[in-house]
């Protein structure tokens, strides 16, 4: 299994190595195999705003990097979660982070999601394959863009603490209906993406302020589909 997280700091905020190293402590603490040997991987743009971060305890992934370069761009990294087949050249293969990720993944075989990060334009993205098997959620405060494939991962960078805020009302309908009615998790302010949907999170223009975000369900993919085919992909999952 793997875990990734994507982080984007807002405003003048950084992540330093204190920073870094406690979000690591805290996610760390969640990992549904931390019983278990696991290796991580860190990395961080120049600008010491946005990071990718990732957990294995897979032994199929040993000797791999988690984490890749697109080409030879060191300020454009990605990884993924579950299973893909890129192409056999890997000096050109992986995702290239920007807006049309979602069309990047529908056009890669495999069973995974995506997670990449701009360092250069401090840009953060992440997307859902088309089974929507490997979840990805996602989670903002005043200060932090969070992004992963582990909800208990993204709720403690958010809050950068262990103390768990419910979602009532989202705990409410799992109860009545046996699964969650919307895009919501049982933590507070933590949401999942639909599948094949892209968010990206970007950098305010300049004159300030924090950013902005945008999800970008993949028109290519719903083009396809027949309508019945749609409403099926766009109905709750019984869990």
């Amino acid at each position: 299994m793997r875990i990734c997280l994507a982080i984007r700091c807002k405003g003048d905020n950084k992540i330093d190595d204190e920073f870094l190293g406690q979000s690591a402590r805290l996610t760390e603490a969640v990992l549904p195999f931390r019983h278990m040997p696991f290796r991580s991987e860190s990395w961080r743009n120049l600008g010491r705003n946005a990071a990718l971060l990732c957990w294995s305890n897979d032994p199929g992934d040993s000797g791999e990097p988690l984490i890749h370069n697109y080409g030879t761009e060191p300020e454009q990294v990605w990884t993924i979660s579950g299973r893909a087949q890129f192409h056999a050249d890997r000096s050109v293969c992986g995702l290239r982070p920007e807006p049309d990720l979602h069309e990047q993944v529908a056009a890669t075989r495999g069973c995974f999601s995506a997670l990449a990060v701009d360092g250069e334009s401090e840009r953060v993205y992440a997307a859902t394959g088309v089974t929507g098997v490997e979840p990805v959620y996602f989670a903002e405060t005043a200060a932090l863009s969070v992004v992963g494939t582990w909800a208990d991962a993204v709720r403690v960078v958010a809050s950068q603490s262990q103390t768990a805020r419910y979602d009532a009302a989202a705990l409410y309908s799992f109860v009545l209906a046996g699964y969650f009615c919307d895009d919501r998790t049982p933590y507070d302010g933590v949401r999942q993406l639909p599948a094949m949907t892209t968010i990206e999170f970007a950098p305010p223009p300049r004159g300030g302020g924090h950013g902005s975000t945008a999800v970008h369900p993949s028109p290519f993919f719903y083009a396809t589909m027949k309508p019945r085919q749609r409403i099926l992909m766009t109905s709750p999952m019984r869990l």
